[in-house]
């Protein structure tokens, strides 16, 4: 038995070692090595996920950039516009800065024509005051007066018109209340101004008491240098009659 022990030994060892060599085959039949290993198939829902998340992302992209296509153009039009309401802006601050000066301008010529026009005001009246001066020296003055007879009572004068030398004058009207005034001694003064010295006719025409027929009454007057020369005119009842006397300016 103790003989036989290595015998057996070595062939129980024999076998343990051809068992494992069967199993290293089994096993490194079975072992695919790590660099030929093939991926599983692919999920189809997770495919269509991904597309679907792709093609979003890229839509979203698209928008971002036109948004930003967007603001860019409104930002190309606020700065056109603000370059346009600064350059017009200095064009209307540059038209006031003109006006201004033209304004100026223009109120110191005014100024000027009117102390211009107040001087030439002034020598006008100088010049019409030396000129009435030298007219009263040289001429004469004419005086109309119309009067009623205060024993006729209320006359009933409708009106009135002077003419000297043919130069019609304005007509005058009477009313209730001049007509008395003229019945209780007042005295009308029709005409007063200097004329040359010469004859000059005065002719006056008088509408009384409503009548159809206008009077008419003449006067023929010398008027002298430097004298006034009056023409009475009095109504007594209808009838008018005038009488002239003279004055010299001294005696005035």
């Amino acid at each position: 038995m103790i003989g036989n022990r290595p015998v057996r030994f070595a062939a129980l060892v024999g076998l343990a070692l051809v068992g494992v060599a069967g199993v290293a085959g089994v096993l490194a039949a079975q072992i695919t090595p790590v660099g030929k290993q093939t991926a599983p198939p692919p999920d189809s829902a997770s495919l269509e996920q991904y597309k679907a998340k792709r093609a979003q992302a890229l839509h979203d992209i698209s928008e971002d950039q036109r948004k930003l296509d967007d603001l860019r153009r409104q930002r190309a039009e606020l700065e056109s516009r603000l370059a346009r309401a600064s350059a017009a802006a200095a064009e209307e601050r540059a038209k006031t800065l003109l006006l201004s000066d033209e304004t100026n301008a223009l109120r110191g010529l005014d100024s000027l024509l009117t102390v211009a026009q107040s001087n030439l005001t002034a020598q006008r009246d100088r010049f019409l005051g030396l000129g009435d001066a030298v007219r009263r020296r040289a001429a004469g003055e004419l005086v109309v007066l119309v009067r009623a007879d205060s024993a006729g009572g209320i006359p009933h004068l409708d009106s009135l018109r002077v003419s000297i030398d043919s130069a019609s004058g304005d007509v005058r009207r009477y009313s209730a209340r001049a007509n008395v005034a003229l019945g209780e001694g007042a005295v009308d003064e029709v005409y007063r101004s200097h004329v040359l010295p010469a004859t000059h006719d005065v002719i006056m025409i008088a509408s009384v008491s409503g009548g159809p027929t206008a009077a008419t009454q003449s006067a023929t007057v010398a008027v002298t240098t430097g004298s006034t020369t009056y023409v009475e005119f009095t109504l007594r009842g209808t009838q008018w009659t005038e009488s002239t006397w003279t004055k010299s300016s001294a005696a005035q």
